[in-house]
């Protein structure tokens, strides 16, 4: 029996993984894939999360690029800009912190991940929590195994539906320009974000508003715009949808990440919070191996409180990124002036760089 066993590997999962691990807990990792996936995921690692990655030995500031400004933008005009503080957002692909976490891992405790492993459900026990499809039991099971998860299902959490719907279409470009910026441009047709990625790469984002069968996101960002993107670049679209489990603790098992709440992709606040519940996570167990009632509601309330957080600022972004009639756009660019003036602009940097969650 282990300590800890996590189930999903993906960044969430390891960074707990890696940070119990170093503080000597036996912790196993059990995961489905056998490889990484290779589409396009999160991007953005904010201040908080380039923390909680370097305590676990990542260091994401040398590969990634850093974001050291955004800019809004509107009809051709610039409306205001903002910096952000060290130690900085980064932008650095997903799956290649995956793979660093991954050996990480491995340099701790070279058996604790399995690949190819799938849970299909639990069993409680008086001792520990049995993982059903495997031969791993634990006294703490760590759901972090996405927003299908198989453990909050198998242990009865339900899932309840918050608001904040979106459909956004995504891709990465070759593009040198514009480096170390974010841009954002509010345009009556809906919002365009795009991003510096490494290797003199950048991604494109656009609010789709309605487009029958594949996006042309070259027209969109044109005609919003005035930009120029690629017209062969690999174009995908993804929902943005909003929702939190009931619980994120039950009797020996804990939900963090997506498998604890679904929280909008844009701006990688999903990804980013799900680094903090492990992070969070991680401090309890190392402070106290058999947490009590008390501190196990005292992590639930501070976590859910924070994805309550997360959830209502995508909420908002994503209505103020709307395709708006001529009037309300007016006075939405006039609101965007204002946001990027003292003494707003610094509170609505701390909101954007998640260091209030």
């Amino acid at each position: 029996m282990h300590n800890v066993a996590v189930v999903g590997g993906g960044p969430v999962g390891l960074l707990a993984a890696v940070l119990l691990a170093q503080g000597g807990v036996d912790v196993v990792v059990l995961e489905r894939r056998t490889e990484i996936s290779g589409r396009p995921r999160a991007i953005g690692i904010h201040p908080p999360a380039v923390v909680a990655l370097a305590a676990a030995g990542v260091d994401v500031t040398r590969e990634g690029v850093r974001i050291e400004e955004g800019v809004a933008r509107s009809d051709g005009r610039e409306l205001g800009r903002m910096r952000f503080d060290d130690p900085g957002v980064f932008s650095l692909p997903q799956q290649r912190v995956q793979s660093m976490l991954r050996a990480r891992l491995t340099e701790l405790q070279p058996d604790a991940l399995r690949l190819g492993r799938r849970a299909t459900g639990l069993a409680r026990r008086v001792d520990r929590v049995e993982i059903l499809g495997t031969d791993v039991g634990a006294r703490v099971v760590v759901g972090a195994d996405g927003v299908d998860s198989t453990v909050r299902r198998a242990a009865g959490i339900p899932w309840h539906t918050r608001p904040g719907r979106a459909s956004y279409a995504m891709s990465d470009v070759d593009d040198a320009r514009l480096p170390g910026l974010a841009v954002l441009s509010f345009e009556r047709g809906g919002v365009v974000e795009s991003f510096p990625l490494p290797g003199g790469q950048r991604r494109w984002v656009a609010l789709l508003t309605g487009e029958s069968g594949e996006p042309d996101l070259a027209r969109i960002v044109r005609e919003r715009t005035g930009h120029e993107l690629a017209a062969d670049a690999s174009v995908s679209v993804f929902a943005a949808r909003q929702n939190l489990a009931a619980r994120f603790v039950d009797r020996g098992v804990v939900l963090i990440g997506d498998a604890a709440h679904e929280v909008s992709p844009i701006g990688g606040q999903g990804l980013n919070l799900g680094w903090l519940d492990a992070h969070a996570l991680a401090r309890l167990l190392l402070q106290n191996p058999t947490p009590t009632a008390g501190e196990w509601r005292r992590f639930e309330r501070s976590r859910q409180a924070s994805a309550r957080r997360a959830q209502a600022q995508a909420r908002f972004n994503m209505r103020f990124g709307r395709a708006l009639p001529a009037p309300l756009h007016r006075a939405r660019v006039l609101g965007i002036r204002m946001l990027t003036l003292p003494p707003a602009r610094a509170l609505l940097a701390d909101a954007f760089t998640m260091r209030r969650l």
